[in-house]
């Protein structure tokens, strides 16, 4: 054996040195902080994308139900929107009635106070969680129920409870029929099935009127009120797919967005969650000022020609000014759930910033800056007051 080849075993045996094995320590050490970083960054990046999708959706979600609830406002009754519209809405379910109400709403509709009438959209400002607002939509969902049939004589009594109608056409067992004689109306239903009810073609007069929706007295107006000058506006059947919508909508606790069903199609008197991360609703009305049935104006809804109180007095010049409301713009301001290392909102989010007669803000809480938010604006018409002639 050379020396050369000794001396380069005795080298190899010796392993590292204690320096040498420092510096591949450190190095591993930079490496695995550097691995972990992206790790972190990558981790937070992807949060950060997956809530601001979960908010995207939940918003997109809630514009849907806004959106198909305000397109069919008035759906079933506005055709008659002199004789309807306005109206005190008398309603009752399984003999307790249900409205007027009597108690308050279950939350977060408690601070919806006074009567409510009968009217396609209704703003009330500031009247749910966080200063958000309330939308109170009302439409049917009948097909040929879309004209109200006029009422030619009293209540019948050898057949049963019932109306005297011009014909019958449009209502069948089971549908709900809403029976306006002004100011006040009274909700009810259509006896079942049609061949035990006497309008199994349309062309018998009588309507006869029983089941669960059913009842002779209302708060303010009794079925024997019901008379010539009444007009009968079939809103659909509570067991159909679609049946009428009388609906609440407005922001609770939790950033949620919940709805509460007037009628209690379901049974239920509690208020349903629809949406998470919803922190604040707002609307404006867009108004018709000039009987052109044009769009002439936003206007907010407040003081004492927009306001929620003003627009459900039961006065003519209300009535005039709900069928004078053309579309309504709403904000839903969304809020992520997680919660950032930094501030990554401003101090406040601008509503409504391209009209200025409404632009608005949505003020954000220094403490709570630290979440993403978004705005989902969107216009919508009341398809079926637009189709209302000029006075």
């Amino acid at each position: 054996m050379s020396a050369r080849t000794a001396l380069s075993q005795r080298l190899g045996a010796r392993g590292f040195s204690l320096i040498e094995l420092m510096v591949g320590v450190a190095i591993a050490l930079v490496v695995t902080l550097v691995i972990f970083s992206v790790l972190s960054a990558s981790e937070s990046r992807r949060r950060t994308t997956s809530s601001v999708n979960d908010i995207g959706q939940s918003g997109g979600y809630a514009t849907y139900l806004l959106d198909r609830a305000i397109r069919s406002a008035g759906s079933g009754f506005t055709s008659r929107w002199d004789e309807t519209i306005g109206c005190l809405i008398n309603a009752s379910r399984s003999g307790t009635q249900m409205l007027p109400r009597a108690a308050a709403l279950p939350a977060p509709f408690a601070a919806v106070t006074g009567n409510l009438r009968l009217a396609p959209v209704i703003i009330a400002q500031g009247q749910s969680a966080a200063g958000s607002d309330v939308l109170m939509l009302m439409s049917g969902s009948s097909g040929f129920g879309e004209v109200g049939a006029q009422a030619e004589g009293p209540t019948l009594v050898t057949d049963g409870p019932g109306v005297l109608l011009r014909n019958t056409i449009g209502f069948g067992g089971g549908d709900l029929v809403l029976l306006a004689n002004q100011p006040d109306c009274l909700l009810s239903q259509v006896k079942g099935p049609k061949d035990a009810s006497g309008i199994a073609d349309g062309t018998d007069p009588r309507l006869l009127l029983d089941g669960t929706y059913f009842t002779a007295a209302g708060s303010t107006v009794n079925l024997a009120d019901i008379t010539g000058t009444a007009v009968a506006a079939s809103i659909g059947n509570v067991a159909a797919v679609n049946p009428p919508q009388f609906r609440l909508y407005g922001v609770g606790d939790n950033q949620t967005l919940f709805t509460y069903d007037l009628l209690r199609i379901d049974g239920s008197d509690a208020a349903l969650p629809i949406a998470e991360g919803v922190m604040q609703l707002r609307a404006v009305y867009g108004v018709d000022t000039d009987n052109d049935r044009q769009l002439d104006a936003w206007v907010a809804p407040t003081g004492t020609t927009w306001g929620a109180a003003a627009l459900l007095d039961g006065s003519a010049a209300a009535q005039t000014n709900l069928r004078n409301i053309l579309a309504v713009r709403f904000a839903v301001v969304l809020r992520s759930s997680l919660v950032e290392r930094t501030d990554v909102a401003p101090a406040s989010l601008p509503l409504f910033a391209d009209l200025p007669d409404v632009a608005t803000t949505v003020a954000i809480a220094t403490g709570e800056r630290n979440f993403r938010y978004r705005v989902i604006e969107s216009t919508i018409p009341l398809r079926n007051t637009l189709l209302l002639p000029a006075l």
